[in-house]
This record gives structure tokens, C-alpha cells and sequence, in this order.
């Protein structure tokens, strides 16, 4: 039998805390990318910029994102998504 929560929740089904935090990580990398591209343009932005607005280190930024491109796919999306100012 599976662990349960108090209120009787299946304890598997709800994230771990690395799980939690990482989701964390990649909203704030992406909420970093498009306020950079709002203020640089997206040809403008560097991965080095990015990583600074969102105090993760470099490399951490683009790796929170296998594929490396699904970081560009994602991060171009909630850009293109935005209303235009």
C-alpha cells in the first residue's frame, strides 16, 4: 500500500521538493528571457544575461531545458504570447 497524506491523498502523486524547486527555476530563467527580450530584443539577449536577471549561473539556465532548444522554443513562445506594447 502507498503512503497517503493526512487528509488521505496519495502521497506519490503529489511533486517532490526538487521537483517543486525546479519548476521554480525554469519559470524564473523564463520570466528572465522574455523581460530581456522586451527591453534587448531576442537577437540582442544572451544566455549570459538571462542567467543574471534570474541568479542561476550560466550553464544552469540552458540545461534546465533538454533539449537545449526547447528553452528557445519555450521562452520564444511566452514572448510571442505577451500583448504588444
Amino acid at each position: 500500500m502507498g503512503e497517503s497524506t493526512p487528509d488521505g491523498r496519495d502521497r506519490r502523486s503529489e511533486p517532490t521538493r526538487s521537483e517543486a524547486e525546479s519548476v521554480t527555476v525554469r519559470e524564473s530563467i523564463l520570466d528572465s528571457a522574455v523581460e530581456n527580450f522586451q527591453r534587448l530584443g531576442y537577437h540582442g539577449t544572451s544566455v549570459r544575461d538571462i542567467a543574471r536577471d534570474a541568479g542561476s549561473p550560466p550553464p544552469r539556465s540552458i540545461t534546465t531545458f533538454p533539449p537545449s532548444r526547447s528553452f528557445s522554443r519555450k521562452s520564444w513562445r511566452r514572448y510571442s504570447a505577451m500583448p504588444s506594447r
